[in-house]
């Protein structure tokens, strides 16, 4: 079985989900359509660059791990813990 590759569409529905999950949906709606501007600024100034440096980060290293195993080799198993801890 190869590798599967996911689509332009599930992964934008998975950050979507990731970032506004349906606990947040009364307060986004209080909030009301300024709401739309703060995701496209963050999707363009954070997600987007983010999602870029883990793709290279992942071509770089294909070892299983993602983040924990690219700080870890950067800055110790300390560091990769601390930072595989603080993402979840």
């Amino acid at each position: 079985m190869g590798l599967k590759k996911i689509s332009f569409f599930a992964l934008t529905l998975l950050i979507i989900s990731a970032v506004d999950s349906n606990r947040n949906l009364p307060a986004a709606a209080i909030f009301g359509s300024p709401l739309i501007f703060f995701f496209l600024f963050s999707a363009i100034f954070f997600l987007f660059p983010s999602s870029l440096v883990a793709a290279e980060l992942s071509a770089a290293f294909p070892h299983k791990g993602g983040v924990y195993h690219w700080v870890r080799m950067a800055f110790g198993e300390k560091a990769g813990m601390c930072a595989i801890w603080m993402q979840w």
